[in-house]
């Protein structure tokens, strides 16, 4: 019989072969057998990793489980405790003992994958008796970290720098950035100023370094300093100020790496602003990727519901206390009363009116807290196209999200845009751009003041205390105490924030270890607000509706040039940096309060329509710093490191002898275990480093000419009339004299690797602030002056 008809009499009865490929060879040079021949030589010639089984006509072949022993160890050939050995594309699996070895029963031959922290990941094919060797993976202490102008290895750093991570940042889902920040960082404290969404936030680095200038670190995007997360809130009245969150315009999915500079070492670069920490924020490019291009898309729904409602008095028991209360009023007073005469009677009048009772009422504890509160749904959209080929990289972003609060009409929209562009033109030549906009709308409502019982306390104060008697149907007879809760869900108070950034640089090779680098960036951001309060509220009840509207517009300009050296000879190591920054911020706001409407129907958006106008303010700023920047690192055998860092900044908006200052510091760490000594507990102790550092950063967060008297509007005698002009604000004298407020820090720290496993890192540091900027309380004989800043 030939192969071909061996082949089709197989078929024929129905035998089927799990691994035909192999038993093929063993029917070529068969010829004129009977096919109880054919199979009894394929059963019994065959792999020993063949049995069979019959299934009504079907013989069926399949791979037999064998028990796979082996042993996985490092590159010392140290067993490694706890490896993950998996079959692939299966659960089936197991871990390795104290020994290093393992045990698991699967088919010779099929793929095992070998895993375990800071090793490379390994995939084998199955064999009786196995030896594994991982490999270590060195990005653990090789990875790069970005600090102030440029990038190190993270074995490199002497300062005390945190880093974040996109996946660790995304793992939980953040909306925004500064909630992806909450709780991973040790010395990072990230508070909500205002819990809506897309509100105002403070963000503390090794708690608060000034009485009056800003506690708020600086942010930098793709290397372009940003203006505080807060500095675009518009105060339209103390009890409630509309905050801004400038880092609410920032998408999660767009950010690579987040890096905080904690200690003088790493901050002194960035010179007078520094003293409250550095976060430098970097977004995705098209570079590392698995492939040549990738196309992303994702989409997360999420709800929010109160963790905890308070429990108050219900409506029945509201009612039963307060007709106790009135009859031990009554009866202390020894005055006669009758049941028409409490709050709550239950009886009918003279009249023939039934007034109700404690009976008539439930007894819901939580009815106005379920009036304002709701299941808040967030959806979160975001594409992402990536790309890479010989020269160049690409990275294009786009995101939608929609985020409900808990709080009855409360919302933030958000759409944001992204390209990160880099191109390799020449081997001497690289450019690059990074260009991003957001939009964002967010509606508010006032949840508490420390006003009380006033009727002008918030949504949550007032559903606290509003009594439960009076329902969402009964608001012709509102209680006058308390505002009605649900009038603040009501009430216009919105907030749009429109953004825009651009990064670009241009690097030139001007010998081996020897760039050239200029930056441009430009930041503007707008912001406007506008609020009403209607004549059924408190607070435009008594003055027919009261309307607020703010712009506040706000852009930077930056210029870097920097010459970046890095050569090794043998074991020495030497990298500097040295340049210059210019950068110009200007500023620019307004604010319009009116009232007396004769409608709530236009929600007070046509101010000309108010019969008084009660303030219109504005001002505008603007200011400059120039910066000469220094950075020195030495690095002797991957084990000592030293670094000097510099920076001599002037600022305009200081006084003139004021306006300089200097901020150096120091610092140097010791790899422990890179040296010999330490070999024996290589096995444990993974990386063993001892730093410390000193030196200086400072704090300019003063407004442009808080130093400068003031020109105001005054009125002058001109021969026998008075003339309209300006003059020096006698109210506000300013302070020539006010100067940089500086930090000096100490910092001491060690950091462990144990067991690919384990990271620790423990610091100690200690700051003492001089020129500190206070509020000096004008004297009493001066009392038409104003406080000043010294």
């Amino acid at each position: 019989m030939e192969q071909k008809e061996i082949l089709l009499s197989l078929k024929q009865q129905r035998f089927t072969f799990n691994n035909f490929i192999n038993l093929i060879n063993y029917l070529r040079n068969m010829k004129n057998v009977f096919m109880a021949g054919v199979f009894i030589t394929l059963l019994f010639c065959g792999s020993p990793s063949l049995s069979w089984a019959t299934s009504s006509q079907t013989v069926e072949t399949v791979q037999q489980k064998q028990k796979i022993a082996g042993v996985v160890v490092d590159q010392n050939g140290e067993p490694i405790i706890g490896a993950n050995i998996l079959q692939k594309g299966t659960s089936n699996g197991t871990i390795t003992d104290i020994n290093g070895q393992f045990i698991l029963n699967c088919p010779i031959g099929t793929p095992l994958t070998i895993s375990y922290i800071g090793f490379l990941q390994q995939t084998v094919k199955a064999t009786v008796n196995m030896k594994i060797v991982l490999h270590e993976d060195s990005k653990t202490l090789d990875e790069v970290v970005v600090v102030g102008y440029g990038y190190v290895k993270k074995s490199d750093l002497t300062g005390a720098v945190a880093q974040v991570k996109s996946g660790d940042l995304l793992k939980s889902s953040p909306v925004s950035l500064e909630k992806g920040l909450q709780g991973r960082l040790t010395g990072v404290n990230v508070v909500s100023n205002d819990g809506a969404p897309g509100g105002g936030i403070s963000i503390q680095i090794r708690g608060t370094n000034s009485f009056q200038g800003s506690t708020e670190p600086l942010y930098v995007i793709d290397g372009v300093p940003i203006a505080d997360s807060n500095d675009d809130t518009i105060n339209f009245d103390s009890s409630s100020p509309t905050y801004n969150n400038a880092l609410s315009s920032l998408n999660p999915s767009d950010i690579a790496s987040i890096e905080i500079l904690k200690d003088a070492s790493s901050t002194a670069i960035y010179g007078s602003r520094g003293a409250n920490g550095v976060v430098l924020i970097t977004t995705k490019s098209g570079t590392g990727l698995d492939v040549k291009d990738q196309i992303s898309f994702s989409y997360k729904t999420t709800i929010s519901n109160p963790v905890k409602k308070i429990k108050v008095l219900g409506a029945r028991d509201y009612a039963t206390y307060r007709n106790q209360s009135y009859i031990n009023t009554q009866e202390v007073s020894n005055f006669p009363w009758e049941q028409t005469d409490l709050p709550f009677p239950g009886v009918e009048n003279a009249e023939g009116t039934y007034l109700q009772g404690p009976d008539d009422f439930s007894n819901d504890p939580y009815y106005w807290q379920d009036q304002i509160f709701r299941t808040g749904v967030t959806h979160d959209l975001n594409l992402n196209i990536a790309g890479q080929t010989k020269g160049y990289d690409y990275a294009i972003s786009g995101g939608y999200l929609n985020q409900e609060g808990i709080v009855e009409g409360s919302d933030y929209t958000r759409y944001t845009i992204k390209l990160n562009l880099n191109r390799q033109v020449k081997d001497w030549l690289k450019v690059g751009t990074s260009i991003s906009g957001s939009f964002a709308n967010s509606s508010i409502v006032k949840t508490a003041t420390n006003n009380q019982n006033n009727g002008t306390e918030g949504i949550i104060r007032s559903a606290l205390t509003y009594p439960a008697t009076q329902t969402q149907d009964d608001l012709d007879n509102e209680y006058s105490m308390v505002a009605v809760p649900t009038r603040y869900a009501d009430a216009l108070n919105e907030n749009r924030n429109i953004s825009f950034r651009t990064s670009n640089y241009l690097n030139i090779t001007l010998t081996k270890g020897l760039i050239f680098r200029t930056v441009l960036g430009y930041n503007y951001t707008h912001n406007d607000a506008n609020k009403y309060w209607p004549r059924t509220m408190a607070e435009g009840k008594y003055v027919n509706g009261k309307s607020y509207g703010g712009d506040n517009w706000r852009s930077s300009l930056v210029f870097d040039n920097l010459l970046m050296f890095n050569q090794t000879w043998g074991k020495h190591n030497v990298s500097a940096t040295a340049g210059t920054s210019w950068e110009a911020s200007s500023n620019y706001n307004k604010v319009v309060t009116v009232q007396g409407f004769g409608t709530d129907a236009t929600n007070g958006w046509l101010l000309q329509d108010a019969s008084e106008m009660l303030s219109a303010t504005s001002g505008k700023g603007d200011s400059r710093l120039f910066s000469l920047i220094g950075r020195l690192a030495y690095n002797y055998a991957g084990k000592y490191y030293l670094t000097f860092t510099a920076r001599d900044d002037v600022s305009s908006k200081f006084a003139k002898g004021k306006r300089a200052a200097f901020f150096p510091s120091v610092g140097f760490s010791y790899r422990l275990s890179e040296e010999k000594f330490m070999k024996g507990v290589s096995h444990i102790f993974d990386n063993i480093k001892l730093r410390y550092s000193y030196g200086a950063s400072g704090n300019q967060a003063i407004s442009s000419y808080q130093t400068f008297a003031i020109m105001a509007a005054a009125n002058y005698p001109f021969g026998t009339s008075v003339e309209n002009g300006y003059a020096t604000n006698v109210y506000n004298p300013g302070n020539k004299d006010l100067t940089w407020e500086t930090t000096w820090q100490h910092d001491a720290g060690i950091e462990l690797d144990i067991l690919k496993r384990i990271s620790l890192e423990v610091d100690y540091y200690y700051k003492k602030n001089h020129g500190s900027v206070a509020i000096q309380a004008s004297s009493p004989k001066h009392r038409h002056l104003t406080d000043t800043f010294q």
